[in-house]
């Protein structure tokens, strides 16, 4: 396949998609409100949007968030989940190692 045929075929699937985006797009719009208004970030609101397929089950996520209580608990557990990932130095943890002057792996 050629690039012209490949170009015309990618063309008409294009417009074949274009009715579904009458119902992507208010979709996808509401949740973006309703994720910034839960208090996530740009970041997250996209990554939730790209890693969870079912529209509903990105609502119920969000509504978690916007929980006071369960809310709390699920931000307090994404910073424990990052400050266990971040590389530490020596100075953080005031250890080195005593014949290489590093910090033990």
């Amino acid at each position: 396949m050629d690039a012209h045929t490949s170009d015309g075929a990618f063309r008409r699937g294009f417009l074949a998609m274009v009715p579904l985006w009458l119902g992507v797009v208010p979709f996808a719009l509401a949740y973006a409100v309703t994720a910034r208004g839960a208090g996530l970030s740009l970041v997250e609101t996209q990554a939730l949007s790209a890693l969870v397929f079912a529209g509903s089950a990105q609502f119920t996520a969000v509504g978690l968030f916007a929980d006071d209580e369960v809310g709390d608990e699920l931000r307090r557990t994404r910073r424990t989940a990052h400050a266990a990932r971040a590389p530490r130095t020596a100075g953080d943890r005031g250890e080195t190692d005593s014949v290489h002057g590093r910090v033990p792996c």
